[in-house]
């Protein structure tokens, strides 16, 4: 059988999911989730959230820089336009529920053709760095 046979369906159906925005669930991603203490408000989290990624931003430009969305009532950070697909680079989403104190932080990061650009380790950086963040007394 011609291996164009198979190729060419493929690159057609690639093709259609990138232009309707299925390209989403094949882009690398990572997610964690964790208690903070008591008392903990969604701005320190989220003080703590931009200061971690702008110190992993400052050394590698696949990391973002701009806020894209902040809300503290809703308890929403978006750091790179989280639901953007169609953009290289890392993108980080932090939701925080005070009244369970729990903080979810997801991670896209895809590259070309969706390579991954190492959102596991990127998560665990993460991780990390909010935690040491959140566990002084003065953020």
């Amino acid at each position: 059988m011609n291996a164009a046979f198979f190729t060419r369906p493929l690159a057609c159906l690639l093709s259609i999911m990138t232009l309707s925005g299925c390209v989403f669930f094949f882009e690398p991603h990572a997610s964690s989730r964790w208690e903070v203490p008591a008392g903990t408000s969604a701005e320190e989290v989220f003080i703590c959230a931009r200061k971690t990624v702008q110190s992993l931003s400052s050394g590698n430009g696949r990391w973002p820089a701009d806020v894209t969305r902040l809300d503290t009532k809703e308890g929403v950070l978006d750091i790179g336009d989280y639901l953007h697909t169609d953009s290289a680079g890392f993108k980080v989403l932090v939701t925080y529920a005070a009244e369970d104190h729990e903080v979810q932080v997801n991670l896209r990061g895809g590259g070309p053709y969706n390579l991954d650009l190492g959102v596991d380790a990127g998560m665990a950086r993460i991780r990390r760095g909010m935690e040491v963040c959140l566990s002084r007394p003065s953020h």
